[in-house]
């Protein structure tokens, strides 16, 4: 049984992507093109540059892979209480059950119609989004 380790090393877990950088934050924004609808984020939009692997964030297990329409597909990890989320990718390179760590490559990024990588990201407290900017270390 995997634990609640993640808990521990709140704000120093590492990227999911080497180099990436955020492109939509966490939380609610106005739409980009319809003036008076807002949008909820649930998790973190990440340009990938160079390298477009997806690695996991802690040690987890496996708890899902499903494809997402028009979307790819997604991997979910169980951390004890916590989940974290991968969407948009092309590739995927786990399946259901496999114990992961920081140094799985979980699957590659999908490549979007303008030739850019968008690595799609959450983190999850049993059925609660929560702000994946408060538990990965972007400066290293």
């Amino acid at each position: 049984m995997l634990t609640n380790k993640i808990v521990n090393n709140k704000g120093n877990l590492p990227k999911p992507a080497k180099e990436c950088s955020v492109i939509n934050q966490f939380g609610e924004r106005p739409h980009p093109v319809l003036k008076y609808v807002k949008i909820q984020n649930n998790g973190l939009d990440l340009l990938l540059v160079n390298d477009y692997k997806v690695y996991c964030v802690e040690e987890g297990e496996v708890s899902k892979v499903f494809n997402i329409p028009y979307g790819g597909k997604a991997i979910i990890v169980r951390h004890g209480d916590y989940l974290s989320l991968y969407s948009n990718l092309s590739v995927v390179y786990v399946k259901p059950g496999n114990i992961v760590d920081s140094n799985t490559v979980l699957g590659k990024v999908l490549k979007q119609n303008d030739n850019t990588y968008i690595l799609h990201f959450e983190i999850w407290n049993k059925t609660e989004p929560e702000n994946p900017s408060n538990w990965i270390n972007f400066d290293n």
